[in-house]
């Protein structure tokens, strides 16, 4: 008897993808020009572009198999003036299971217009004497947090039986007994939850 069983968690739980896009800013434009003798002439602005990606997945899988192949409980008893034999197969059970873990992957963000844009900054035909100062900030965050929260359980028993032949009270012959080999293999491969953010990010 062989089973195997396979769960694909990424199927089940629907594996999240998310491809980051935002708007670019326009282009900023700062002039200072024509302002009088001795004057004091500040300018200051400040863009910030924020992005935050937030995924979380929870998977929960559980599985209970039982396999029981047996082979065997053959009688030939109180036979007379003959030769006896009793033969039975081979017991085999096998078990895979395969448990794939839930997957959170951000695309690919390359082509995200996520900059601040261009500042350009004019200073000219200010008086004598004039202090004129210009201070440009341009921040730009990019934030990604990934929770992947995975429980698998497996509960299997696998049984191969042989034997329970008999071959008593006969006469005038020979008698033999002959069981089959008894094999039982369990295989269990729970595979971990994945979280992939595109490398060029």
């Amino acid at each position: 008897m062989t089973i195997m069983h396979k769960i694909g968690v990424g199927v089940a739980t629907a594996a999240l993808f998310a491809t980051v896009a935002t708007s670019a800013f326009a282009s900023t434009s700062i002039t200072l020009k024509n302002n009088g003798k001795n004057s004091t002439n500040k300018v200051t602005t400040t863009t910030s572009n924020t992005t935050v990606v937030s995924q979380s997945n929870g998977s929960t899988v559980l599985n209970g198999v039982l396999s029981i192949s047996a082979t065997g409980g053959n009688k030939a008893n109180n036979n007379t003036k003959g030769n006896v034999s009793v033969t039975s197969g081979k017991a085999t059970s096998d078990v895979s299971i395969t448990n794939d873990g839930s997957t959170n992957l951000v695309g690919d963000v390359s082509t995200c217009p996520c900059d601040t844009g261009d500042t350009s900054v004019t200073v000219s035909g200010n008086g004598k004497g004039s202090s004129n100062t210009v201070t440009v900030t341009n921040a730009t965050t990019t934030t990604f947090e990934q929770v992947n929260d995975t429980t698998v359980t497996n509960y299997v028993g696998s049984v191969a039986a042989t034997g329970g032949n008999s071959a008593s009270g006969n006469t005038g012959g020979s008698s033999s007994v002959t069981s089959g080999a008894g094999s039982s293999t369990v295989t269990i491969d729970n595979g971990g939850s994945t979280n992939l953010i595109s490398p060029s990010i």
